[in-house]
């Protein structure tokens, strides 16, 4: 504060003028968000950090000595469009009617980046080392998928990935099934087991060694504030190859028995 100001009465309006300026301009400062930029980095760097939907607006020219986020201060609206203040990027208010509209939904692209990585499969075959001509070959998906599903929340908004396991297609790579009345693929609901109840089997008739290929067809279902948004399918593929042989009597020779 400066004081002792002499001189004559043009003098000391000159400087009554000059500390009337630097008041204008100290006051325009903070309404502006002007209190300097460590109050405010932490809110700019967090889109979260915005004041949410119907949370009135504080009008232009305001200063905002008060904020609901720590290191936060609340500044004058500077674009309506964007709801972008000095200080703190509130929440948009596209209509202008001075109150925080609700923030934008999840885009589609948003929820399904949540969602977990798509599982593989694996083929399981019984016999293990190979098939046999004439005897059948249970396969089933060893990889035992289970339906997975992974939440999260988008400006707000309550989001879901749900993935689940529908059908499993097994292709032999046999191209002399139909020859002998087999089928050639199996598609099922259930991913099989090693057990003799299994519900694909194939029966091999001729010798060689035959490409396995089994895809798994899975159900991919986003959902935003628990109303389901999208269903999609998805596939994965495995191969493996799976050597088929014969298995023929071998007489043997030896004392009669009695």
């Amino acid at each position: 504060m400066l004081r002792g100001v002499g001189g004559s009465p043009l003098h000391r309006a000159a400087y009554a003028l000059i500390v009337l300026a630097l008041a204008l301009a100290s006051t325009d400062a903070i309404a502006q968000g002007g209190r300097g930029e460590e109050e405010t980095v932490g809110c700019q760097a967090s889109p979260a950090a915005c004041l949410g939907a119907g949370t009135p607006l504080p009008l232009p020219g305001v200063d905002g000595s008060t904020s609901p986020f720590p290191g936060c201060r609340v500044g004058r609206i500077l674009d309506a469009e964007t709801g972008q203040s000095d200080a703190v990027p509130f929440c948009p208010d596209v209509d202008g009617d001075g109150v925080a509209d609700a923030p934008a939904p999840p885009t589609a692209a948003e929820v399904v980046a949540i969602c977990p990585p798509l599982p593989a499969p694996q083929i399981g075959h019984n016999p293990h080392q190979y098939g046999i001509t004439g005897m059948e070959t249970w396969l089933w998906d060893a990889s035992a998928p289970i339906a997975q599903t992974t939440t999260g929340t988008i400006r707000s908004y309550a989001v879901s990935c749900t993935l689940t396991p529908t059908t499993w297609t097994f292709d032999t790579g046999d191209p002399h099934a139909a020859r002998y009345g087999h089928a050639r693929t199996y598609t099922s609901t259930s991913p099989g087991t090693e057990a003799e109840t299994t519900e694909v089997r194939h029966l091999w008739e001729v010798t060689g060694t035959y490409t396995l290929t089994l895809t798994t067809t899975w159900e991919r279902t986003t959902a935003v504030g628990g109303t389901p948004t999208s269903r999609t399918a998805l596939t994965r593929t495995a191969t493996t190859d799976l050597p088929v042989r014969q298995v023929r009597p071998v007489p043997t020779t030896g004392p009669a028995r009695q």
